[in-house]
């Protein structure tokens, strides 16, 4: 193996030990306990286990591992936060702000996490960030997924896992450490998964499938895609905020599908409720306290916002809440609504942390939600597990498996499809067995530029890694924003589902748009979700080092998405050698915007947040020229859909 797993320290609640060797893969704990280290797996690929028995309390984080990794360079995805997000810009969407100071808007990109970070705090930031070794020289704290080039050749991925009792994250010094979410004297978890190659992408691979072997999880390939994922849909969110109502909800539907749009699902996001205000932090002082919608805003309750969506042709609707149903949790009422009693939650309820009474509760939650129109649910805020288990006095691992497992099992009963939201953390991502769908960065936010290439660059990344687990949600944003085509761009490229959050339907931009929607409302994608080429897996196009560029297949013909993140014009080459497939045979190009093609070398220059999309063809039809991915709609070499023929010979 090109890497090794070596105990560094044991925390106890009254101290620190250092592990001595007692025997293959056995370590005494200075004479308070034994400790097991289990690798399950090859050269190849395969996962690191440990197995804690002691006669004293060990801490909520109980052991350090050194991962024994000499890396060239590495690109990784981190749970702390590593930049400043321009929230304001989303008041400023909604005409509350001035959308120019959204232009200047900083965002400290990459800034290195606080040195007050603790390991302690029960709540982190549940989006996944990218970084590079040009930018930190080894790995951030909470760093969940990684990919090196290893100095005696090859690449290793890395996932941290959540199978069984604990989790884990990549830490400072090439460490892992381990987290069990409350003290304890014994526990058993699978922490890490990895994979081996001479090819970075089959890296990732293996590393995904030995995650998937040893945790709560289906790898995408293995799912069933949720079918709205393939139609064009709209959310709320941006467009309301927390301010939605059905009459604002079913106008903009009505005047975006009025307007030619083929809107097919919308989502009606944060807002709803009826909710008690608390004297809590964020993220806990938001109280459900009743089943209903708030009657001023949902008058006719969800249900007449639903048939309304439904006769304006709308096939799927879409409803938000979070994994402890919300926010803050809930109150008494909703408890006795439910029927199921849960679990004490900074001083209201929530969801019980443990299996099969999570079932029951998600399963009365749902048998509502579905009576009242619901075809499938956005779950937000699944970083809260990591609180649920702590009130509930659980591991962190087997509360969170726990509850996912009620909430998918549920879902699945109900009829319901699964959109998972703030979710981007190993004890999460770890208990996918049934749901598809996953949000690969955080909050698209309207009108902030530094935003538009933060966006880009996480979810181009993070979908390396997030793409072997599930269809990557690039986020909802507007098609009025000034930088719609590069995020319309990538949309396409994520494989995931393409939606809006238009504001005004007049403003609507329903040329672009089109260029990604079939008359019936399907939306073109590639067959694949879109990686990072060969040679920018360890360079920052953010700084400018190279175009960002997603290479996929489309109808198996290749189609690279060139997007420049930088501030600055950037001018390439498009070389074969660097995409994830080989280009066999005789094959002639075709860009996208500039609609001109021919063979040979492939040139682009574009200026900051501008896109190019080329595809490779065999010589002859190369598709439809009016779409972003031309081949997409024709099938057996007849057009699906009216546009112009685009023949290259």
């Amino acid at each position: 193996m090109a890497t090794s797993f070596e105990p560094r320290k044991a925390y106890f609640v009254d101290g620190v030990c250092i592990p001595s060797r007692a025997g293959p893969g056995l370590y005494d704990l200075c004479g308070r306990g034994r400790l097991r280290v289990v690798v399950d797996g090859d050269a190849a690929s395969g996962a690191l286990g440990v197995w804690i028995d002691a006669g004293s309390e060990l801490a909520e984080w109980p052991l350090d591992i050194a991962l024994g990794v000499d890396a060239l360079e590495f690109v990784a995805a981190t749970n702390a936060g590593i930049y400043d997000a321009a929230w304001t810009c989303n008041d400023a969407y909604l005409g509350r702000g001035r959308p120019e100071d959204c232009a200047s808007a900083p965002s400290n990109y990459p800034k290195r996490p606080s040195a007050e970070l603790e390991v302690e705090k029960w709540w982190l930031q549940p989006w996944l960030t990218p970084y590079f070794s040009s930018d930190f020289k080894e790995p951030l704290p909470f760093t969940a997924a990684l990919l090196a080039s290893l100095r005696a050749g090859g690449y290793l991925a890395l996932y941290t896992a959540s199978g069984g009792d604990a989790s884990a994250y990549i830490w400072e010094g090439w460490t892992l450490k381990v987290y069990a979410g409350r003290p304890s004297k014994r526990f058993r978890s699978w922490v890490l998964a990895y994979g081996l190659s001479a090819d970075p992408y089959e890296a990732v691979r293996r590393a995904a499938s030995a995650l998937a072997a040893h945790a709560n999880l289906k790898l995408r390939r293995d799912k069933p895609r949720p079918p709205f994922a393939d139609y064009l849909g709209w959310c709320s969110w941006n467009a309301f905020l927390t301010e939605v109502d059905e009459r604002g909800v079913v106008e903009v539907v009505r005047g975006l599908r009025g307007r030619g749009l083929p809107i097919t699902w919308a989502l009606i996001d944060d807002g709803w409720q009826q909710e008690e205000r608390v004297q809590l932090p964020c993220c806990l002082n938001r109280v459900l306290k009743s089943l209903k919608p708030d009657p001023a805003k949902f008058p006719g309750g969800l249900s007449s916002a639903a048939s309304s969506l439904k006769s304006l042709g709308v096939r799927w609707v879409g409803l938000w809440h979070t994994l402890n149903i919300h926010w803050g949790g809930y109150g008494r009422e909703v408890e006795e609504e439910l029927g199921v009693p849960g679990i004490e939650y900074a001083g209201n309820r929530a969801p019980p942390a443990s299996y099969p009474e999570s079932l029951a509760l998600y399963k009365a939650f749902f048998k509502r939600v579905a009576g009242e129109g619901v075809d499938f649910v956005k779950v937000d805020n699944q970083c809260s597990s990591r609180l649920m288990a702590k009130y509930a006095g659980e591991y962190v691992g087997r509360a969170a498996a726990a509850v996912q497992t009620g909430l998918q099992l549920a879902a699945q009963e109900s009829g319901l499809e699964v959109l998972n939201c703030m979710s981007m953390n190993p004890e999460n991502y770890s208990n996918y067995f049934h749901s598809n769908l996953m949000r690969a960065s955080n909050d698209y936010i309207p009108y902030w530029r530094e935003g538009a290439r933060l966006h880009a660059l996480s979810n181009a990344y993070n979908s390396l890694f997030v793409s072997e687990l599930a269809w990557p949600d690039f986020d909802m944003f507007s098609s009025y924003d000034p930088y719609a085509k590069l995020h319309l761009v990538l949309r396409v490229f994520s494989g995931g589902p393409i939606y809006i959050t238009d504001r005004d339907p007049a403003k609507a931009n329903v040329e672009l748009l089109r260029m990604a929607v079939l008359p019936s409302g399907e939306t073109v994608k590639v067959d694949q979700p879109a990686v990072p080429t060969r040679d920018i897996l360890f360079r920052s196009p953010y700084k400018g080092e190279a175009l960002l560029k997603l290479a996929s297949t489309v109808r198996g013909k290749p189609a690279v998405a060139l997007c420049n993140i930088a501030e600055r014009r950037l001018a390439e080459r498009l070389r074969l050698e660097s995409l994830p497939y080989e280009v066999a045979g005789d094959y002639v190009y075709y860009k996208v915007f500039a609609r001109e093609g021919g063979r040979g070398a492939v040139e682009v220059e574009l200026e900051p947040l501008d896109c190019e999309v080329v595809v490779l063809s065999p010589p002859g039809l190369v598709g439809l020229a009016e779409y972003i991915l031309p081949p997409y709609p024709v099938v057996d070499g007849r057009p699906i859909a009216p546009g112009t023929p685009v023949v290259i010979q």
